[in-house]
């Protein structure tokens, strides 16, 4: 890429944004590497990699905390250099960041798989870095712990400077010492501890003279009966400050060994910082991820300068290369046509840097070769350049070098000379580029260029709006429209007489109240088809509010439904469940009557089982659960004989014609029960019994005939429903029988069948207690039943 343009663009400025967010050295050499690239593939891997640390940014607690360039003590190290021990625990902290941004993506290896791709790189050094840590504190000093020889040591020098103060605290104690004494403390001179005698009383203090006060009054005296013990202290600090040397020498040589691998995991983690402060500025801009186009074409939407503070810039919808390649930009000045050029070329050389770009998501950017870029005034007065030829200067060298696979941005084209010339001149370069193929977009007063772009193929007009009313630029980018001086507008508007504008407005050329006329057309055009477009969104609006309230009553009128048919189900099975409660009490007098032989109360009381089962089916036909057969009430259309087996209809029951009798009636067997029933509710039936309404609706009829009910109940198999059904029948055939005890098997398997039993048996208003089995009934497979008696 052209430096000159970079440095116009202001590419610098984003890479000191960008260096606000990098955690290292490491990273900050990264940006200032960064330039754009070329290969469309490559754009696309930086763009993904921007897009993964964004997400990283902003969605995980990650950080590279602790990470700086520790490369120039690598480096010293490699030559056999002794590395200080601040740089040794720097050294760490930065193997402990790789090692954790390792651990980090390999974890998340699915979630961000191209910065992942880097991470697996990194070859983490645990043991040297537990080696570091061990022996280096965080201030850098080597620790007591580093070794046992260091250790010894250390507890030397603390005994013997305990010795050595015990010594003298007894001579400050001392009332004689003390009056030879110019302060009652201890101080250390040359790395030996000593007294402040005063100067007088020199030779009262035997010792050695190590420094005096600069009045030459104090005289700082090693007292001799420490001075050997100061020898000690002496030897065991030089011994000390050798074996410190030891553990940092040795220490160097492990960082050597690995000094290739630590550098070439530096150059990685450094990349993974970079690319974290690109997600970074990405979510501190707003910015989104560009569609990258192999056309050369571009189309930004809702594009912000990026250097523009937010509160201040203004969105701006910007295209080019699909049915144009030149794009002219007209308007006032201060109007936003020079930001409209940085805009576009700023945001296609940080696309190209594998940078988000501040605009709308869709936004799509062009691969370019090469961007060339000729704004702001460069004239030099060493160079006797004027501001024409400093422009002309860099156009033709643009126009030589330009092809189809460069951007060029070219600021006040053909300004600075005559203005006849100077339009043909800038129509005359545009034809330049445009046999070239190259992609310009271009600002201009010149009327002449907004009819040349009207009519040229391959060029747009588009106009940077201005408040007439306001005076004031709207800086919103119009494509299509040129740009209108409203030189006059303002003029009247600041209270120049209308004579003397009417006068102004004769001298203009008929070429330039053509354009005029047609730039008041357009404009019209735009005006009525903006309103159109408007008018069309607020029907299309009020449309979907329609059609969502349409679906909300919708939705609520199928609550309501679902939360009448619940209702209704919730009251029928409460019915149900009252009724089966009576029925029970019923069979529990009946189980009693024919216990005592009580022939009259067991006739009654079956003719009350009966009327309840016909009340049931009423009351239950009405909720609308269960369905009644039609064919209960029609007659039954054959001739019944003695011995046949018979269905009758209104008590849905199956039973056997014991005697006919005259009139249409019969006796009909009904299990240990005699009754006479009319024909008409008689069937005469071979078919396997069905299911009934009643059982339908989860009340089930009790089989009188049933005499050889056994002992146990098998439910294995059985769902907990379909075993609370088959028990709560059983149970009423043990009853009726007069079983006292009986045995349901449910087996082991979850618990849950036999769960769903043991709650059924708790409230069964026949059931005494029960219990699981003995090792000898089948153990938890079994629930032993006592019934009442």
């Amino acid at each position: 890429m052209n430096e000159r343009t970079l440095r116009v663009l202001e590419l610098d400025k984003i890479k000191v944004m960008l260096k606000k967010h990098v955690s290292s050295g490491l990273g900050h050499e990264q940006v200032e590497g960064l330039l754009p690239i070329t290969e469309p593939k490559e754009i696309c891997r930086l763009l993904d990699e921007t897009a993964e640390a964004r997400t990283v940014v902003c969605t995980e607690e990650f950080s590279l905390r602790g990470l700086t360039d520790v490369r120039p003590a690598v480096r010293r190290a490699a030559i056999g250099s002794v590395v200080s021990g601040e740089e040794l625990w720097r050294l760490a902290a930065a193997l402990a960041a790789l090692r954790r941004a390792h651990r980090f993506f390999a974890e998340r290896a699915t979630l961000y798989p191209r910065l992942a791709v880097h991470a697996a790189r990194l070859v983490p050094l645990r043991n040297l870095e537990e080696d570091i840590l061990a022996a280096i504190s965080e201030d850098g000093e080597v620790l007591d712990r580093a070794s046992i020889e260091l250790q010894r040591l250390r507890s030397g020098i603390k005994d013997t400077q305990r010795e050595i103060k015990q010594k003298l605290d007894g001579m400050l104690r001392s009332s004689v010492v003390q009056k030879y004494l110019q302060e009652v403390l201890v101080t250390v001179r040359g790395e030996r501890y000593v007294l402040p005698v005063k100067a007088e009383y020199r030779a009262q203090i035997k010792g050695i003279i190590h420094d005096q006060s600069a009045s030459g009054a104090t005289l700082f005296i090693e007292p001799m009966a420490i001075v050997e013990i100061n020898n000690k202290l002496r030897q065991y600090q030089a011994a000390e400050s050798q074996e410190v040397e030891r553990v940092l020498r040795e220490l160097s040589a492990s960082v050597a060994k690995q000094s290739q691998l630590i550098t070439q995991d530096l150059e990685i983690i450094g990349w993974l910082d970079f690319s974290l402060a690109k997600g970074n500025l990405s979510y501190q801009m707003r910015a989104v991820r560009p569609v990258l186009s192999y056309d050369s074409t571009l189309s930004f939407k809702q594009a912000r300068h990026p250097l523009i503070p937010s509160s201040e810039v203004r969105p701006i919808d910007v295209r080019l290369g699909q049915s144009f390649s030149v794009l002219l930009v007209t308007g006032p000045n201060t109007g936003g046509k020079t930001v409209t050029l940085k805009t576009i070329g700023l945001l296609t050389l940080m696309a190209q840097c594998g940078l988000h770009i501040p605009a709308a998501e869709g936004s799509q950017v062009g691969v370019y070769k090469s961007v060339y870029a000729d704004i702001g005034d460069e004239q030099s007065i060493e160079q006797s350049l004027s501001t024409f030829s400093s422009h002309m200067t860099n156009i033709v060298q643009i126009i030589n070098v330009a092809d189809h696979a460069s951007l060029v941005l070219l600021d006040e084209l053909g300004a600075g000379t005559d203005p006849t010339e100077g339009a043909a001149l800038a129509m005359g370069i545009i034809d330049a580029f445009l046999a070239r193929g190259a992609h310009v977009v271009a600002t201009t007063h010149y009327s002449e260029l907004k009819a040349y772009a009207h009519t040229r193929r391959g060029v747009q007009n588009a106009s940077m709006e201005f408040d007439v009313e306001t005076l004031r630029p709207t800086f919103s980018l119009t494509i299509g429209l040129p740009g209108k001086s409203n030189a006059f507008e303002i003029s009247a508007r600041l209270g120049l007489d209308t004579n003397v504008i009417e006068g102004a407005r004769r001298y203009l050329t008929h070429e330039a109240i053509r354009v005029e006329d047609l730039i008041r057309g357009l404009e019209a055009s735009r005006k009525e088809a903006d309103e159109a477009l408007r008018q069309a969104f607020i029907k299309q609006r009020q449309a979907e509010a329609r059609l969502q309230e349409a679906e909300q009553q919708a939705k609520m009128q199928q609550e309501r439904a679902r939360e009448v048919q619940k209702r209704a189900v919730e009251e029928a099975k409460a019915l149900v469940r009252r009724a089966k409660h009576e029925m029970d009490a019923l069979i529990e007098t009946l189980r009693q009557a024919e216990k005592e032989g009580a022939t009259q109360e067991l006739t009654q009381t079956f003719e009350q089982v009966r009327q309840r089962q016909r009340d049931l089916v009423r009351e239950i036909g009405e909720q609308g659960e269960v369905e009644i057969a039609p064919t209960a009430l029609q007659p039954l259309g054959e001739k019944i004989a003695v011995g046949d087996e018979v269905f009758i209809m209104h008590l849905n029951q199956r039973g056997k014609i014991l005697e006919v009798m005259a009139g249409g009636g019969a006796i009909v067997q009904l299990g240990a029960l005699r009754t006479q029933v009319d024909a008409k509710y008689l069937r005469k039936t071979n078919a396997p019994k069905q299911p009934t309404n009643i059982e339908r609706a989860g009340f089930h009829t009790v089989d009188f005939a049933d005499h050889n009910i056994k002992l146990e109940l098998d439910l294995r198999g059985h769902t907990v429903e379909e075993g609370v059904q088959e028990v709560d029948k059983y149970l009423d055939s043990a009853l009726l029988r007069g079983l006292g005890q009986v045995h349901i098997i449910h087996g082991k398997g979850t618990g849950a069948l036999r769960e769903g039993i043991r709650d059924f048996l708790s409230g069964h208003p026949a059931v005494k207690s029960f219990r699981l089995g003995q090792a000898n009934e089948g153990g938890s497979g079994v629930t032993v039943v006592e019934l009442k008696r």
